[in-house]
């Protein structure tokens, strides 16, 4: 079940983290004045690593604690990023690997379906 966030429209002040499932959101009230809540839609991050807990980076073998340990190793080694399936860095590695293997299957006389 999801944690919705939720406020007393009447203005007692009540706000609280309620753990539910949606369709039982419409039959919540307030404890305090019995008004139904209303549910707050929270922004969202989508640009970045956001830490709630250490960000492990397998592809270097390391593990920052908060943001600014991150972006200190990014200024200390501009040369590393990490990579995704979606990634230029990603799809140039991938290319070349399978140039090197295409390379090699030629000269031992062996075909590789390209894909």
């Amino acid at each position: 079940m999801p944690t919705y966030d939720v406020k007393c429209p009447e203005g007692c002040g009540y706000f609280n983290d309620v753990f539910c499932l949606l369709a039982d959101l419409d039959k919540m009230i307030c404890p305090d004045c019995h008004a139904p809540v209303i549910r707050l839609i929270s922004a969202v991050h989508t640009v970045g690593p956001t830490f709630s807990k250490p960000l492990e980076v397998g592809q270097i073998g390391r593990t920052f604690e908060n943001k600014s340990d991150w972006d200190k190793y990014q200024r200390a080694n501009p040369d590393v990023e990490i990579l995704s399936a979606s990634s230029n860095a990603w799809r140039n590695h991938v290319d070349k690997v399978k140039e090197r293997v295409h390379t090699s299957a030629a000269k031992e006389g062996r075909t590789i379906r390209k894909d």
